[in-house]
């Protein structure tokens, strides 16, 4: 069997390109020994990575480093934006991440991430396809009519997008999750590398991510003032920050390479983020970690929900010295165990 993933392979974007490491990997671990699994090298003409409005040399550094890495794991060193030229496959894998949400650029021109384009008699299968978005009476759902009846297996990241999905189709539509949970930490230990730029006497650190420009403000100042009272450096990805916000020493993760940026969350004595896979890889290294909770909450929420965390989010009001970084992760185990076996069944049945 030839088995194709469709997903966003080629953003330079942490979360993207770690969701889409994971899925290759979690697809191949549950595959018979002879199939051929692959990432589908599709890239659509209209997405840009627009990293830097200036570019400069770490920019470049960055982008070359990505590329490589996409050579190196995926096998793809050339992208067509053509779908219809793509290898064919027995099994179209869509997903995960944000693949339907039709307010991203990248899919509210195309209709690509629904398989539309897919041949009848090859397999069509969603894994942790995301919408990202609420459903009310002004969200579209052309699309969904239109293509989710031809899917043969149903997966949503999402618990709380399953009711939606099967309003277009007599399957059963299950909630599964990320790729990134789904593996073993022991998977990524190959990957890590410490950043060869972080200063040698750089100390103990904290790292402080935030997408959200309603966040960032809030979420700095409580860093700041956080890591001088504990004595922590502080990790954080923008481009220049002293003398304006952190007093102590800082290092930017802006032009670091995938394997630092895990390995600075692994080895980081707290981590406060906005960020999805921030959060889920300071669950997976067993981080302390906050949480504040960008414009689209949902998905960050039902994670927490799920694994009893929702005392992790910062709400209004949150002081300093609440922040407790004891985490009692071996109850956190046992609930993912038990949904990542859900979620392997899920995928070893749908490509079986």
């Amino acid at each position: 069997m030839r088995i194709g993933i469709l997903t966003y392979s080629y953003s330079h974007n942490f979360g993207a390109m770690m969701q889409s490491w994971a899925m290759l990997q979690l697809v191949k671990d549950v595959a018979e020994k002879d199939d051929i699994v692959e990432m589908i090298p599709y890239k659509p003409a209209t997405f840009v990575n627009k990293d830097e409005i200036i570019v400069n040399r770490n920019f470049f550094k960055k982008e070359k480093h990505w590329d490589k890495f996409i050579f190196d794991e995926f096998g793809i060193s050339e992208w067509n934006s053509d779908i219809m030229r793509v290898p064919k496959y027995d099994i179209y894998i869509v997903g995960s991440d944000c693949v339907w949400d039709p307010t991203l650029p990248v899919v509210e021109k195309t209709s690509e991430y629904y398989l539309d384009f897919v041949d009848d008699g090859a397999r069509r299968v969603s894994y942790a396809a995301s919408i990202g978005q609420n459903i009310d009476k002004n969200f579209s759902t052309d699309l969904f009519e239109e293509n989710i009846p031809k899917f043969d297996y149903l997966s949503v990241r999402e618990m709380s997008y399953v009711s939606f999905i099967e309003r277009f189709t007599s399957k059963k539509c299950y909630g599964v999750l990320d790729p990134t949970f789904v593996l073993n930490k022991k998977y990524y230990e190959k990957l890590i590398a410490k950043p060869t730029d972080l200063p040698p006497d750089f100390g103990q650190y904290m790292v402080c991510v935030m997408y959200s420009l309603n966040n960032r403000g809030r979420a700095y100042d409580l860093t700041n003032r956080y890591s001088i009272v504990n004595d922590l450096n502080v990790v954080h990805d923008q481009k220049y920050f002293k003398p304006y916000w952190f007093l102590n020493s800082d290092y930017s993760v802006r032009y670091s390479q995938i394997g630092e940026i895990l390995w600075l969350i692994k080895n980081s004595e707290l981590v406060i983020t906005d960020s999805y896979h921030y959060m889920l890889f300071s669950i997976i290294f067993h981080k302390p970690f906050y949480i504040m909770m960008p414009n689209r909450p949902s998905r960050l929420k039902e994670v927490l929900v799920e694994l009893g965390l929702t005392n992790r989010i910062i709400g209004t009001g949150f002081k300093m010295n609440e922040i407790n970084r004891e985490i009692d992760y071996q109850k956190v185990e046992k609930i993912l165990s038990k949904r990542i076996e859900e979620s392997r069944n899920y995928l070893k049945e749908a490509i079986s």
